[in-house]
């Protein structure tokens, strides 16, 4: 790399796409990966106190074998949850249940070294659940080529944990989008997902208007063939993508000090957050948006989880062919918490466990000879969530954003498209 035949200074060179790739790599020996298959009970109640405590101390002996001490600021989580236990509950509960071990409690006596030091340092939660499958479950998802997906079903329980400075990812993030933008020619948003959700809600709408032309048998085979598709490219489409993510977080490297929102969009026009969010993606009719937060006018917890049942009716209104699920779905939360928030609303797991999934299972039917009727309790299979700095300077009672995305394609994640992204490039690159 020479500039008329003058070696670039470290100053240029770092600026380049293989000085920032460079940086990156020194940036991942920040990460924690730790890995368990003692947890074998997934759900609160049943987990044993014995299956914690060796968790706990597994923990611990990773972290003083490998020199390593718990995170003090805020963090990324990655879970990737594989059980092969029957009737496993929802993934609400079980992060719930894996994030309460990363941190010390009332019991640990200040013996374990963890992960954590509450779980209030999380800003960003990824979570991909590989519920159990069954051979036939698990044949037709290969014949429909999600290949994603079933090369990583597995039939143990095990746990991956992936714990990284939040700042951290942000820059693979920003890193991944400059190669999105300037040197992926296939980026992968460049797609035909909207072209062929508009094909099939075509074809859709004919065989609903046409119902009597058919026989029953072959009436069932087309819409069943129609409804999976127009909902694969649908749910696939509607996805919160990477520019919106990498200007809300871009946006708060403008701010003109650390208790406001403000950042500016060119010399003349300043904008708060809330306002980008309102016009850019609020509005648009693939997102739902729960009333403000919980607690946030003083709703009670029944109020408000009945507003946010009339929320998401309205939405499924508008989009019937998503009544009866023929995939499972992800979704992607952004949410920014009430200026005076309790304890519990600046926990994502604890946001996700209470007011978030579970309004949803309400919503769905699952027809007796779909191959997802065994994944009725758990047709969320993965989700993200992203909590934005309190916007103090307008009194904000904050808010929450939820796109829903279609779950067998990984890379509808933020997580997964940033390291395949950079990664992909890497390889590109031949850097090791």
């Amino acid at each position: 790399m020479c500039r008329k035949n003058k070696p670039l200074i470290k100053s240029e060179y770092i600026e380049t796409i293989e000085g920032r790739i460079n940086r990156y790599q020194w940036r991942q020996r920040r990460k924690i990966k730790f890995k368990t298959n003692k947890l074998h009970h997934l759900t609160k109640k049943s987990i044993r106190v014995q299956e914690k405590n060796n968790i706990k101390k597994d923990i611990s002996t990773f972290l003083k074998k490998n020199n390593r001490r718990p995170f003090r600021s805020e963090v990324a989580i990655r879970l990737e949850i594989h059980t092969s236990i029957s009737n496993s509950p929802q993934i609400q509960n079980i992060v719930k249940n894996i994030i309460d071990l990363l941190y010390p409690n009332a019991d640990d006596n200040n013996h374990n070294r963890l992960l954590l030091k509450d779980d209030s340092q999380i800003s960003y939660l990824s979570v991909v659940y590989f519920p159990p499958i069954d051979s036939n479950e698990l044949s037709e998802i290969k014949a429909q080529n999600h290949q994603t997906i079933s090369n990583n079903i597995s039939y143990d329980t095990n746990i991956d944990i992936t714990v990284y400075p939040f700042n951290c990812f942000l820059q693979d993030l920003y890193l991944a989008f400059e190669i999105m933008k300037h040197h992926d020619s296939n980026n992968y948003y460049f797609n035909n997902y909207k072209e062929n959700y508009n094909k099939y809600k075509l074809k859709y709408d004919e065989l609903i208007k046409n119902i009597n032309n058919y026989e029953p048998d072959e009436y069932n085979i087309q819409l069943n063939y129609n409804l999976y598709n127009l909902q694969t490219n649908f749910l696939s489409h509607n996805r919160m993508e990477f520019n919106d993510i990498y200007w809300i977080f871009k946006s708060f490297e403008k701010m003109k000090n650390k208790d406001q929102t403000i950042f500016q969009l060119n010399e003349d026009n300043n904008i708060t957050i809330a306002k980008f969010l309102k016009n850019k993606i609020v509005n648009s009719p693939i997102y739902l948006r729960y009333p403000e937060t919980p607690n946030s006018k003083g709703f009670s917890t029944k109020e408000y989880m009945e507003i946010i049942k009339k929320n998401i009716n309205d939405f499924f209104s508008k989009h019937m062919f998503l009544k009866e699920l023929k995939v499972p779905i992800e979704l992607l939360v952004l949410y920014q918490p009430p200026m005076k928030a309790q304890n519990e609303l600046n926990d994502l797991d604890n946001i996700m466990l209470k007011y978030i999934i579970p309004p949803f299972y309400n919503f769905f039917n699952f027809s007796k000879n779909s191959k997802l009727k065994k994944l009725e309790k758990n047709f969320v299979i993965g989700y993200e969530i992203f909590r934005l700095r309190t916007d103090n300077q307008n009194n904000s009672n904050g808010f929450i954003l939820i796109s829903i995305t279609n779950g067998l394609e990984l890379r509808n994640m933020i997580w997964d498209a940033t390291y395949d992204t950079i990664n992909t490039y890497k390889q590109k690159l031949k850097i090791s």
